[in-house]
């Protein structure tokens, strides 16, 4: 190890959060944050992650990368096939959360934060290459700083932010100690986008929803009774209701929110991004398996498609009206009507 002017040897390890860097670079290269709509190289993606670091910790020596992510094994009875691959790459430690009933993954952020405390704390490395955007580990980084570690932020790259870095929290990049941009080339070069078949034309299984209209606003401010009753919040048409697979028999919606029309301005395009990338990624008979489910929406199609209009407000914690995730959800399956019928022509 070679020795800084103080004498410390400089080691450095890499925290890499798989949900971040993934969506961040589909993003990136198919405009959608879908994280099926890219294929990974992932000897090469862990290779150029590994230079990109060395570029800017060259007197440093790496200890590990620690890759994190969330698995759904318990309901699947198996892991995804880069979880399987991964611990077999050099230097690369694999770590897990999981996936609830929602399709939320948990248990990752906070992984991420003991191991860069302990990393601290055990005078393991001096330095931490933190891929992530989640403001959930600022308290982490923190702590950590502390304890004396340098956290350096190297995240995708967004020439359109005024942060140069893709859907990361502003207060995450106000406390570490550096931020720079992984070079858009590495990514590029060891991911590409899917093309997993040639999906075949789509049958309507179902007609098109048709946009819904909002519900009455509410007058008084609902009691505790009003959240105890037997049946959900429904429409006055539950056929042309348009919902996620994680959200079912949870519409409740109380508050004031108003259509933001800036937003709305953005939700064609948004369909037709995530439309496409979720067709590209996937087979015939899967899109038949989903239309069959129409209205409902895969949950990671959905995740995605909320993330992605929630990007375009500039702000990672802006909270969607029930009118935008109306108009959303429909439209996105208007846009797989399309892709269809040009198909079929």
């Amino acid at each position: 190890m070679t020795p800084t002017l103080t004498g410390v040897p400089r080691r450095h390890a890499i925290l890499v959060d798989a949900g971040y860097l993934l969506a961040a670079s589909a993003h990136m290269i198919q405009g959608t944050s879908l994280r099926r709509s890219i294929d990974v190289d992932w000897t090469k993606l862990i290779l150029h992650l590994k230079e990109g670091v060395a570029e800017r910790a060259q007197s440093s020596e790496l200890l590990r990368l620690f890759w994190y992510d969330a698995t759904d094994v318990e309901r699947t009875g198996k892991r995804n096939r880069e979880h399987e691959l991964l611990p077999f790459i050099d230097d690369v430690k694999l770590r897990l959360g999981r996936m609830n009933s929602e399709g939320q993954q948990k248990g990752v952020d906070l992984r991420i934060g003991l191991d860069m405390v302990n990393l601290a704390l055990q005078k393991a490395v001096t330095d931490v290459y933190l891929i992530s955007g989640d403001d959930d580990i600022s308290e982490a980084v923190e702590m950590a700083q502390e304890y004396g570690l340098r956290v350096h932020l190297f995240n995708v790259p967004d020439e359109t932010s005024r942060l140069t870095v893709r859907a990361t929290a502003y207060n995450l990049v106000k406390i570490v100690d550096t931020c720079t941009a992984i070079k858009a080339e590495l990514l590029r070069n060891a991911i590409k986008p899917s093309k997993v078949s040639q999906v075949a034309p789509v049958t309507p299984v179902c007609p098109t929803p048709a946009p819904v209209p909002a519900p009455p606003r509410p007058g008084p401010v609902p009691s505790p009774a009003m959240f105890t009753g037997p049946a959900p919040f429904q429409l006055s048409n539950p056929s042309r209701t348009v919902y996620s697979t994680g959200s079912r028999g949870t519409g409740f919606y109380y508050g004031e929110m108003a259509v933001d029309h800036e937003l709305a301005e953005h939700i064609p395009q948004v369909a037709r991004t995530v439309a496409k990338g979720w067709l590209d990624s996937i087979t015939p008979t899967e899109l038949q398996e989903a239309l069959r489910e129409k209205p409902s929406i895969p949950q990671d199609v959905d995740r995605s498609l909320l993330q992605d209009l929630t990007t375009k407000s500039g702000d990672a914690n802006h909270m969607l009206s029930y009118d935008l995730k109306v108009q959303l959800r429909s439209q996105f399956w208007e846009a797989v009507e399309r892709a269809g019928s040009r198909s079929r022509n």
